[in-house]
């Protein structure tokens, strides 16, 4: 192909050079009957070889330019009958640029033509596979649907006008049904997630529901029964928007769900504990946020790493101290956890991406580490498939902070923290 390419420079280099050089000569009267008769027999060949060419394409141009060459070679053919040899050659040449020119012309629409096929191959195969991924995915979303189907529209628009000869709006069409056909890409992804998410939520609630309804059963309180009612309600709530594939709505009941069902469970373990286990689960999210917003500075030792590590000291014993029933030493030690924290996050706060990457991806790797010994003792089957994801997400942070694309490094360690933390959860219950 290369060759060819440089082939046609030069052809085209030497024909320029001939016509400027024809030009001249033409008008001074220089060029003698021989050489016009030759340069027409020469220009026969090329319009001869033309033709063949265009017989192969479908291009209306170029059959035009060529029709248009024919004419002008006549001409020329026509004026070395009368002997009149400067306008015979200078006639034949321009013949031979119109030729080429139709050349060009049908060799162009050919790859447009060709472009225009690969792309539509590869949209409809890409959209093929999504529709695909719906059916084997028991995915359903409206918008997911339509955009697939707006771009099969535009696809079949683009081979209508491709058949009527029509290239440059095929090739226009076909590049708006790929560019539809990538936006249903990443909706599926998106969708896929949120219903993946829903699932593993719902698997968690299913659980608590039935060990809030166990303990309710032996309390029997009526107010925890309404609440439990409440709890189902809202549970089949998320249900119905889970089989309508409203995957977000389902992911907003379950987590009303979920909240329901924890304050119960608090509540139904006693009125006098439930002050402390909250004052707990407020510091543990506290202690997510700061780990967010501070980083070590490459410093082991700074101030701010001190009071989280005391504050994590503290949490520890606020645990220990609720579960033996030590109820005011609890709230005491997780209150003094809270506030170590908050003067960590006032004198540890950095800006620094790479930090904050760091410490985020050595406070998961500590995580995991925790988790996978209480995956051991968990019967759960979906917890050995969450760990395999969460692993991929944390060893992808770590490629990422090494190619030092820290936003990206921090991202996947976050969806890590969250999938280890899911991990805790089902494992716990």
């Amino acid at each position: 192909m290369l060759k060819n390419r440089k082939n046609n420079i030069l052809i085209i280099s030497i024909a320029a050079a001939i016509t400027l050089c024809a030009g001249s000569a033409a008008s001074q009267g220089m060029v003698d009957i021989d050489t016009a008769k030759s340069q027409v027999e020469r220009t026969d060949d090329i319009i001869s070889e033309a033709k063949s060419i265009i017989e192969e394409s479908r291009s209306q141009k170029a059959r035009l330019s060529l029709d248009e060459a024919i004419k002008i070679q006549n001409r020329a053919r026509n004026f070395l009958t009368a002997n009149n040899s400067g306008f015979a050659y200078r006639y034949t040449m321009e013949a031979r640029k119109e030729a080429w020119h139709a050349v060009g012309l049908a060799r162009d629409e050919a790859r447009l033509e060709e472009k225009t096929r690969r792309l539509d191959e590869k949209t409809g195969e890409m959209l093929a596979g999504l529709r695909s991924g719906m059916i084997d995915g028991g995915i359903k979303d409206a918008r997911l649907t339509r955009l697939i189907e707006e771009s099969m529209m535009l696809l079949e628009k683009s081979r209508i006008n491709a058949q009527q000869l029509r290239n440059q709006l095929a090739f226009k069409l076909v590049e708006n049904a790929r560019k539809l056909a990538n936006q249903a890409q990443e909706r599926f992804r998106k969708v896929r997630n949120e219903k993946e998410t829903c699932e593993r939520r719902m698997m968690l609630v299913e659980k608590l529901l039935g060990r809030a309804g166990e303990r309710i059963s032996a309390e029997g309180a009526k107010t925890n029964e309404n609440q439990l009612r409440l709890a189902e309600r809202t549970m089949e709530q998320a249900k119905n928007n889970f089989a309508s594939g409203r995957y977000r709505s389902a992911l907003v009941s379950l987590e009303k769900c979920e909240k329901i069902l924890r304050n119960l469970t608090r509540r139904i373990s006693g009125e006098d504990s439930a002050e402390p286990a909250r004052i707990i689960d407020e510091a543990l999210a506290l202690r997510e946020r700061a780990w967010e917003m501070i980083g070590d500075k490459g410093a082991g030792q700074s101030p701010a790493m001190g009071f989280m590590e005391r504050a994590d000291r503290l949490l520890e014993r606020s645990r220990l101290a609720l579960r033996d029933g030590r109820k005011r030493e609890a709230l005491e030690f997780a209150n003094q956890a809270r506030r170590l924290m908050r003067q960590a996050i006032e004198t540890g706060e950095v800006k620094d991406p790479a930090a904050r990457a760091e410490s985020e991806i050595r406070a998961v790797g500590n995580i995991a580490e925790s988790v996978t010994g209480m995956l051991a003792e968990c019967d759960d089957e979906g917890a050995g498939n969450l760990y395999e994801r969460a692993a991929g997400h944390l060893a992808a942070a770590r490629k990422n902070f090494e190619s030092n694309d820290y936003q990206r490094a921090y991202a996947e360690a976050r969806i890590a923290r969250n999938l280890f933390n899911r991990i805790k959860e089902i494992c716990s219950i």
